[in-house]
């Protein structure tokens, strides 16, 4: 399965990020995913496990590792943040390997983000949503296009600052096939700092 995406915060992010980003070892989501390329469906558990340290454009930086059980093909995630600005890669044990998502904080509609280097993203609209736990939060629409190595990819995800990701809806298209995964929070738990 393709996606990989920000969900939660610990001492390795900026003061004040915390709030908005959940990232706090322990923290845990559980998702429902489906892939329509090999229709499975499966229950797929993302967890912050521990705090590290990474090389990012020549330079240490404090990080938190998230890993994905079962393992997928981007079975480790790292969250890096620098100021108001959240990036989340995949990689594997010793280094990154591939710029997943950027969020900006705080988001705002009409606020542009990156994902991959050849995707635009943009936070399009902020709503309500119910979310697990039976609570209502507000969360914002955030959509992703482009084109890279030859392959059309759009995605669209819903995030919940202090929850994380709630929704998200990957679509690639390559010669003459296509691909839709999805990713739904079904549950999820948050550590303290």
């Amino acid at each position: 399965m393709a996606i990989g995406s920000a969900l939660a915060c610990s001492s390795s992010i900026e003061p004040g990020l915390s709030e908005e980003f959940p990232n706090t070892r322990g923290s845990r989501w559980v998702y429902a995913v489906y892939d329509s390329l090999t229709e499975e469906r499966d229950t797929v558990e993302v967890r912050v496990a521990e705090e590290t340290q990474m090389e990012l454009w020549g330079e240490l930086r404090a990080a938190t590792r998230w890993r994905l059980a079962p393992a997928l093909n981007d079975s480790i995630w790292y969250v890096i943040t620098t100021g108001d600005t959240v990036r989340v890669w995949s990689g594997d044990e010793e280094r990154l390997t591939a710029l997943k998502f950027v969020y900006v904080f705080p988001l705002e509609i009409g606020r542009r983000l990156a994902a991959y280097s050849c995707l635009d993203s943009e936070v399009m609209a902020r709503k309500a949503m119910l979310i697990p736990d039976g609570s209502e939060r507000t969360a914002y629409f955030i959509q992703s296009r482009g084109v890279c190595h030859n392959t059309l990819y759009r995605e669209e995800r819903w995030f919940a600052p202090g929850v994380g990701l709630l929704s998200v809806n990957w679509w690639e298209k390559w010669v003459g096939v296509s691909r839709n995964e999805t990713w739904k929070l079904i549950s999820f738990q948050l550590a303290s700092d």
